[in-house]
Parts: structure tokens; C-alpha cells; sequence
């Protein structure tokens, strides 16, 4: 697993993965100082029952090949393995273990993310195995991302900072709904992924609303 002293953790579907993903991973290991950044695809998140998931295999193909030729960037792929229902306190968990003691986890997460911690399963344990790095998107303000951050803190004893960095106003699920409507998604994605979008023909019936 590498000696790495603080590693940054990207959850996500990565249905599919975009160049959003990708600059925030690189902005964070420059604001956060990290050693290195771990992709971590989910299996069956509870939060996406509203739609089906591109299968785990090509999700992971398209990560991989987004992520190819960056030693700073890896791939876990512990969730995608798990039977059932994912949750970020079990994975947490294991990193833990697979880890030295004294490594620390900052999970990079999305300001609209930020408000929905305190619903995650477990959180006050959650708090205690991981930091948060919030990026700011649009439509959220920033005073209620502050407040919500020393609320976590007040209640629950977490960690959280903010990176800064260019508004990046950009979700997979918007991409599907690009293919969907045969809009181009050149340079919204990696070249690779854009390839293999095409060559798999993902995403052609897509109709969801969802924000992943």
C-alpha cells in the first residue's frame, strides 16, 4: 500500500468518472499536502437506489484508464468487492487495517455532501477514523457550509477544512445526459473514457435525474 503518511479518499459511483474528479484530486493533494489519493469506487451505495448503475467492471475500466500514468492517484477497490449495501464507516474501517497506524484519511467530499454527513450510518465513528475536505460548488452558501462544519465539530468532534479552487460545475450525471441526447462530452471526461464511452455505447438510454 505504500508508506504514505495522509492520504486523500474519493468516494464515489464514478458513473462515469469526468475531468471534475480528477482536478479536484490534484487541487487537494496541493491544498491538503497529501502523500497520495485513493479512488474508491462504491458497490451498491444506499443513496443511488433510484437508478441502475453502469456495472462495477466497466466503472472501474474507465477509472483506471483515467487514472493511468499518475503515481499519485490509486485505486481501492474493497467496496466494490462488498456483498450488499456500501457504507463509508465499514470501508473506513478497513483502510484502517490496511494501513500503518498513525495514517491519516482525509475523505474529499462536495459541499452539498457536507450537509448530509450527520446522516451518514455511524457518523460519530466515522468522524473518528477519517477528516473531511469540503470543495465549494455552486448553489450552496458559504456561510451555511461554514456553520454546518462547526456544527459537525460542536456535536460530533470532526475535522473539517475547505479547498480552494476553480468553480467546477460539472456531475456524471450530467454527462449521461449528454450521450443521452448525443450532446458531445469531448474534454468533459478523459480521452480514454470518452473512447470507451463510445466503443461500450454506455449511456445511450439514460434518463435519470440523479446528481452523481
Amino acid at each position: 500500500m505504500g508508506e504514505f503518511k495522509h492520504i486523500g479518499i474519493m468516494g464515489g459511483t464514478f458513473d462515469p468518472v469526468h475531468i471534475g474528479h480528477l482536478i479536484l484530486a490534484e487541487l487537494a493533494i496541493c491544498e491538503l499536502s497529501l502523500d497520495h489519493v485513493l479512488f474508491l469506487p462504491t458497490g451498491d451505495p444506499p443513496h443511488k437506489k433510484n437508478r441502475q448503475l453502469t456495472s462495477a467492471q466497466k466503472r472501474l475500466d474507465m477509472l483506471q484508464l483515467a487514472l493511468e500514468g499518475n503515481p499519485s492517484f490509486s485505486i481501492s477497490t474493497i467496496e466494490l468487492k462488498r456483498q450488499g449495501t456500501t457504507y463509508s464507516y465499514d470501508s473506513l474501517l478497513e483502510l484502517k487495517g490496511l494501513y500503518p497506524d498513525g495514517t491519516r484519511l482525509t475523505y474529499i467530499i462536495g459541499s452539498d455532501t457536507l450537509l448530509e454527513l450527520k446522516n451518514w450510518k455511524s457518523f460519530n465513528l466515522v468522524a473518528s477514523l477519517c477528516d473531511f475536505a469540503v470543495y465549494e460548488r455552486p448553489g450552496i452558501d458559504r456561510s451555511d457550509l461554514r456553520a454546518e462544519a462547526d456544527r459537525l465539530e460542536a456535536s460530533y468532534q470532526a475535522k473539517v477544512c475547505f479547498i480552494k479552487g476553480p468553480v467546477i460545475s460539472l456531475s456524471s450525471s450530467e454527462i449521461r445526459q449528454r450521450v443521452a441526447h448525443n450532446k458531445t462530452i469531448r474534454y468533459l471526461v478523459p480521452e480514454r473514457v470518452f473512447k470507451y464511452i463510445n466503443k461500450e455505447r454506455l449511456y445511450r438510454g439514460e434518463s435519470s435525474n440523479d446528481k452523481a
